[in-house]
């Protein structure tokens, strides 16, 4: 019952920042994103240590011209700098 809660009360606080205009929702072109996440592959998953999931994701952002990136994930980070994102990683 605890998890239940906690995810209404997460989608409540979701839902008022999308109505306050702090998020927005995107719908991404999903070939589009994928082409870019080929093409990060070979160019950073070498060097980065970059896995599929973490160059899908900043891939996605690319697509959905994210102005910031923030990723508690050392690796989404570097590879989201790479890709000239304004990257956050406040962690460490």
């Amino acid at each position: 019952m605890h998890i239940l809660r906690e995810r209404k009360a997460a989608l409540s606080r979701l839902e008022q920042q999308i109505n306050r205009g702090l998020l927005l929702e995107g719908t991404p072109d999903w070939e589009k994103a994928i082409s870019r996440a080929r093409f990060s592959s070979e160019k950073h998953a070498e060097t980065t240590g970059a896995r599929t999931l973490d160059i899908l994701h900043v891939a996605f952002a690319l697509e959905l011209r994210f102005e910031i990136y923030l990723t508690t994930d050392k690796l989404q980070a570097e590879v989201a700098k790479a890709e000239h994102l304004n990257a956050v990683f406040p962690v460490g």
